[in-house]
């Protein structure tokens, strides 16, 4: 069983006599176990991220209470999926993601340890599932079993998992299902379901230019060339050793860390007008009017154009600081509009009015 309030869940087992007493316990409703004992849990057996685990005897009493409608049927600890390299191996995690693509069902073997630590190997099915949100990734969801066909003729819609158990295979991120713990949910009434979902059909979307955080497959799970290629996680020391952007050539890498922004530093400045230059605009005299030069193309003009230019600070999880500058074309694919139509939209007021939604779900 798997016991929770709003703040978290545990794991429950019943023992001897107590079995009869939690076979009338029913989904949703709201109890209370005065004394109940608390043991450390296992991790081949637990189906919550807790590392305690409550153990409920012949003698414990389980009295049940009005239930407020405070709690909710099930809890939900929602991660993005750029946070999934952040969490140890054989970790549990719920996520809302769009159903990219679906590979072909794949036979193969599973490793497993028996009750009594014996590790065996058993046939199995599974699909592999690719999800993505706007968080900036795609991730390799393995759908063993009975779990694989729920996702057959599902590509483009949004769902709801929760207890999807991380892999780090090979130094690797993927997810993959875990039998009688993983719960899928297809709701397209949910609110959250009909954001990303529209989210990730509209034209101004990013979802063609995320990449796949999985960089370890088998043999017959190698993605197609729809997808961006894995790319390495650095820290800032791993980038000016490799000698990574040396030379000029280019290499995309990943750092996981935090950014700060300086409000006092300006994020735009007046540059050419030219698209493929980004020099800073020099102000020449020409008679009784102003006009402009740049020194990188030799042309004068008489009206400069707006352009991004964001300094940020990255520490990375190393403790290392380093500077970065993202420039006009980088800043309007992460915000979707000209410089010119932002610093014009920050001249305005405005009233803005913030509605909170939770995703619900249960028996």
């Amino acid at each position: 069983m798997t016991f929770h309030d709003e703040t978290g869940e545990i794991d429950a087992v019943a023992w001897d006599k107590a079995v009869d007493l939690s076979e009338r316990l029913e989904i949703g409703k709201l109890y209370q176990i005065p004394n109940a004992k608390l043991v450390d849990s296992s991790d081949c057996f637990t189906r919550t991220n807790h590392w305690l685990q409550v153990q409920i005897h012949s003698n414990d009493k389980i009295y049940e209470l009005q239930d407020s409608g405070r709690i909710l049927c099930i809890f939900y600890d929602f991660r993005r999926i750029n946070s999934l390299e952040w969490f140890n191996d054989s970790r549990h995690v719920d996520l809302v993601a769009i159903i990219v693509r679906l590979g072909q069902p794949i036979k193969g073997m599973k490793k497993f340890k028996d009750q009594e630590g014996n590790e065996r190997e058993l046939i199995t099915d599974h699909v592999d599932v690719y999800l993505g949100d706007n968080s900036g990734e795609f991730v390799l969801l393995a759908a063993f079993d009975d779990y694989g066909p729920q996702f057959i003729g599902r590509e483009g819609e949004v769902i709801t998992i929760k207890n999807a158990l991380i892999d780090k295979y090979g130094n690797s991120v993927s997810l993959k299902t875990k039998e009688f713990t993983t719960e899928l949910l297809f709701e397209s009434g949910n609110h959250a379901h009909k954001v990303l979902k529209e989210w990730f059909e509209s034209p101004g979307s990013i979802a063609d230019t995320l990449c796949l955080m999985t960089g370890t497959y088998s043999a017959d799970s190698v993605p197609d060339s729809w997808f961006t290629a894995n790319i390495p996680t650095k820290t800032i020391k791993e980038i000016f050793t490799d000698g990574i952007g040396a030379h000029g050539v280019r290499s995309q890498v990943k750092v996981r860390g935090t950014v700060s922004f300086y409000s006092d530093r300006e994020y735009t400045y007046l540059a050419c007008p030219n698209p493929n230059c980004n020099k800073k605009a020099q102000v020449a005299e020409s008679g009784n009017s102003t006009v402009w030069w740049c020194t990188h193309c030799k042309t004068v003009y008489l009206v400069p154009s707006e352009k991004y230019r964001l300094n940020m600070q990255m520490r990375d999880t190393m403790g290392l600081n380093n500077w970065i500058t993202a420039f006009n074309g980088a800043m309007e694919r992460l915000f979707g509009q000209y410089a010119c139509i932002l610093n014009a939209a920050a001249a305005k007021k405005y009233v803005i009015t913030i509605q909170v939604n939770t995703l619900e779900g249960g028996n």
